[in-house]
Formats: C-alpha cells, structure tokens, sequence
C-alpha cells in the first residue's frame, strides 16, 4: 500500500516512461510536463496542436495520457465524452484529489469535487466505485471511506443525508465494487 507521493512515483518510474500528449502547443501550460520530464522515467511529452488530436491519439494508442494543457475544465471534460469521437462516458467520469498526510504516513483521497455536479445516487455509486478501482491501484485493498453531506443524521429535506445512508448500507451489503465500509 502506497503511504506518500515518493512511493506514488517511485511506482510510476518503475512502469517506463508514458507517452503524453500536450495540446496546444507553445500554450503556457506545456512547459509544466515538461519540468516532469526532467524526473528520470516518468514522461515522454508528445506536442499534438489541438485537444482533438491529442484525444485522437489516445483513442488510437499512440500515447498512454492526456494533458489538459490551457483547455479550460469544461471544454476538456467536453472533448472527451464527445460521442463517437471521446474517449469516454459522462457518466462514468469523476476526479480525485489525493493528499499526503504526513504526520500519520498515510494518503487520503476526496472525489468528485470537479466533474459530477449534482449526481444523483447512480452516479454517486459510480463516483464511489471509481475512487475504489483508483485506490486500488494505490494497493490500498480496503479504502475506509466517507460519504459527506452537510448534517449527520438522516434528513429528508437535505437529499444527501439520504444518499449517505443509501451508500452506507450498499457498503454493508457489499453491493459495491471492492470490499469497503461507508460511513
């Protein structure tokens, strides 16, 4: 189980070098994955022109990540959920955000905080089951996990109270992806 970013990235160098694609060129935001490649074993920056060449790209194989670049969040978000020409599904995108914690040698993770507004409790389950798969990958085999609303108890009139609840007992039911307990 990783515990720190060295160890996240100790991990990465050991898998080689990714193919990444940059769009727009000669935008401010390239020289930022270019200071990576200065990290031996980590990326291997591919320029493309456009974001829809860089999602092409990937789409085909002939690179392994994708660089936001100086694409504003909504427009990236856009360009990959395209349908027939995306590489993904709206519904089955989400964000987490990891942090190092290292008074207590351990990593915490908070999702969706940036692709899925409002989703309701499928899109929730979805949003929990890929924070799950990523803490996995991790080597973090049993994540404890919180589901946050704005009171403890369940309310009615506070939807997500509700949608904790539901989570809670999915969790206890095991009818989530990976072994788990919601709080």
């Amino acid at each position: 189980m990783m515990r720190n970013f060295k160890q996240i990235l100790d991990k990465a160098q050991g898998k080689g070098r990714k193919r990444l694609a940059v769009p727009h060129l000669g935008a401010a935001g390239y020289i930022k994955p270019l200071k990576w490649q200065k990290k031996p074993g980590l990326i291997i920056p591919v320029p493309v022109g456009a974001l829809d060449e860089a999602i092409a790209m990937a789409r085909n194989g002939e690179v392994d990540l994708l660089f936001q670049g100086d694409a504003e969040m909504a427009e990236f978000i856009d360009a990959l959920t395209v349908k027939g020409t995306g590489i993904a599904e709206r519904k089955l995108l989400s964000y987490v955000s990891i942090f190092e914690l290292p008074s207590e040698n351990r990593l915490i993770m908070l999702t969706d905080t940036l692709i899925q507004t409002f989703p309701d409790i499928r899109r929730k389950v979805r949003i929990l089951e890929n924070a799950i798969g990523f803490a996995g990958i991790l080597g973090i085999e049993k994540p404890n996990i919180a589901a946050l609303s704005t009171v403890e108890l369940v309310n009615f009139h506070v939807p997500s109270s509700v949608d904790a609840a539901v989570l809670s007992k999915m969790s206890e039911r095991r009818q989530l992806k990976g072994l788990m307990t919601v709080s």
